[in-house]
C-alpha cells in the first residue's frame, strides 16, 4: 500500500479509538446524565451503539482532517520539499499598515443610525 494511504488508515483507526475512548468516558463519568439516560432506557443497546458509532466517525473525521492539512505536499513526487512556493503576502505588498476608518457617531442611547 502506498505511504499516504497507509498513513490515512492509521489515522482513521486512531480517530476511531479516540472517539470510542471519549464515549466510554462520557458514559463512565455520566457527563450530561447520558450514562443514566442510557441505563434507564428501554433501547439502551441501540442508543449506546448509535452514540458510539457517531463519536467514532467524528473522531476519525477530525484526525483525518488534521492529517490531511499536515500533508502540505509531503507526498508529491513531482516537486521536492524545498521548492520555492512563490512570494509571500508581505513580499507582494510590502509592509502592511493599519489605517484608521472614520466612523460617524450617533446620539447616546440611540439604537437606529441617524
Amino acid at each position: 500500500m502506498i505511504r499516504p494511504l497507509r498513513l490515512l488508515c492509521f489515522v482513521i483507526l486512531l480517530g476511531v479509538g479516540v472517539g470510542l475512548a471519549g464515549t466510554l468516558m462520557i458514559f463512565h463519568y455520566d457527563i450530561g446524565n447520558l450514562g443514566t439516560l442510557m441505563r434507564a432506557s428501554d433501547a439502551k443497546w441501540l442508543a449506546a451503539v448509535i452514540f458510539l458509532f457517531q463519536m467514532a466517525v467524528t473522531g476519525a473525521m477530525a484526525t483525518v482532517a488534521i492529517a490531511v492539512m499536515g500533508f502540505a505536499g509531503r507526498f508529491s513526487e513531482s516537486e521536492p520539499d524545498d521548492a520555492p512556493r512563490g512570494p509571500s503576502l508581505r513580499q507582494q505588498h510590502g509592509t502592511l499598515q493599519l489605517k484608521p476608518v472614520p466612523v460617524r457617531a450617533s446620539k447616546a442611547g440611540s439604537i437606529r443610525p441617524s
